[in-house]
């Protein structure tokens, strides 16, 4: 099987409401192959576990396969990034997916930067860092 590393697709970033889903077939990644067919999908893994097929639905749409994870099992996840891999017989496709369910406050977001130069026989330059604060409420 052909396995992609060099790349991924993207369910997307999904924010609490509906379901997240990607089309495979007409992207940068399997474009102009024929490693993707609908009857040759096979399963959907998520961080090495298999997806229940409970939790997901496969339908083909002008040639490409789309994949859609429900709702209920998103909401099953936690805020954070997911690895899947959409498990063809001719190839593995890796997909991400972000959950970011909370809001973040940029408000409170506070960067500061120091330069300090020194100029003598040698220039040194020296970066500090002081801050970096993101609070999620």
């Amino acid at each position: 099987k052909v396995t992609y590393q060099d790349g991924y697709l993207m369910f997307g970033t999904w924010n609490g409401n509906g379901n997240a889903t990607v089309t495979i077939g007409n992207d940068y990644l399997t474009k102009g192959s024929d490693v993707a067919k609908y009857n040759e999908f096979e399963y959907l893994e998520c961080n090495k576990n298999t997806v229940s097929n409970s939790h997901f639905s496969v339908a083909e749409q002008n040639g490409n396969v789309v994949i859609s994870l429900n709702e209920s099992y998103l909401k099953s996840l936690q805020d954070g990034m997911y690895s899947f891999k959409a498990v063809f017989a001719k190839a593995i496709i890796p997909i991400r997916l972000y959950v970011v369910t909370h809001k973040i406050d940029f408000k409170l977001f506070f960067f500061k930067m120091e330069r300090k130069w020194k100029c003598r026989s040698i220039i040194g330059i020296k970066y500090i860092f002081t801050h970096f604060l993101c609070r999620f409420i």
